[in-house]
């Protein structure tokens, strides 16, 4: 059960929890008590089944073939002809309605570049303690012939 805004009615909307598509019903009429001197009917024993608001809303916009669109009708956007759906407003046009589009999650990429080059200051820092233990008797020669010369 969706609480949906009264201008929703008539339209193609997609379920945020199974992501399927269905049209909105009419806005139901307020009910009102019977006056006590109205006269009720006898309800008919065989009823007359009417049309879905499906089958009313495929009657309404025709089915276009994709591949003969050069622009989108709902959003006016170009329409690539091998695409069965607008990428910009999810116009379908074997539906002749727009869906309402997936909210996506926006991701921040963004770095924090002083982060960044103090790691990279530690991890030279260790680097550089690292072969200072690992050839210790290398550096140590080297130091001892520098100060020899001096």
């Amino acid at each position: 059960m969706l609480d949906l805004d009264d201008s929703l009615a008539k339209k193609l909307v997609r379920c945020p929890k199974c992501e399927q598509s269905f049209v909105v019903p009419n806005i139901a009429p307020p009910l009102v008590a019977p006056k006590p001197d109205m006269k009720i009917e006898t309800p008919p024993d065989e009823y007359e089944l009417g049309r879905t608001s499906a089958e009313v809303a495929a009657d309404e916009a025709p089915a276009v073939d994709p591949s003969k669109l050069k622009f989108c009708p709902g959003c006016g956007a170009p329409w690539k002809k091998a695409a069965l759906e607008c990428a910009k407003c999810n116009y379908l046009p074997a539906l002749g309605a727009q869906l309402k589009p997936k909210i996506k999650e926006k991701r921040d990429l963004r770095v924090n570049l002083d982060a960044v080059y103090f790691l990279l200051f530690i991890a030279a820092v260790g680097f550089g303690i690292y072969y200072l233990v690992e050839h210790w008797n290398a550096v140590r020669a080297q130091i001892n012939s520098l100060w020899s010369m001096i």
